[in-house]
């Protein structure tokens, strides 16, 4: 839940993100796949579209459950990007369930 200040919005480069004013405090990146390119990708979405806000900005990448390609974790960690976990149930009332 948004604090009182807070809005929660997307656009077509942002999957979503958290603002106080016109300033960005969170953005959030989701990817379907836990693969090389997709975090690459994921990655560099997170820190493009957020450069102007700083260090302050809080950066989350989220992935589905699942092995991670060695060295992201720490890649991940150096550049304070924090990680997010999900999985879908079972057809035929599919839900995103975030760990």
């Amino acid at each position: 839940m948004a604090a009182k200040n807070e809005v929660v919005v997307n656009s077509l480069l942002v999957d979503l993100m958290v603002k106080i004013g016109s300033r960005m405090t969170e953005i959030y990146e989701v990817k379907t796949d836990c693969g090389r390119q997709s975090l690459y990708t994921g990655i560099g979405q997170l820190l493009a579209h957020s450069v102007r806000e700083g260090a302050e900005v809080n950066r989350t990448l989220v992935l589905p459950e699942g092995d991670l390609p060695e060295g992201m974790d720490l890649c991940l960690a150096e550049l304070g990007i924090k990680l997010r976990r999900f999985h879908l149930t079972p057809a035929p009332n599919r839900k995103v369930v975030l760990a």
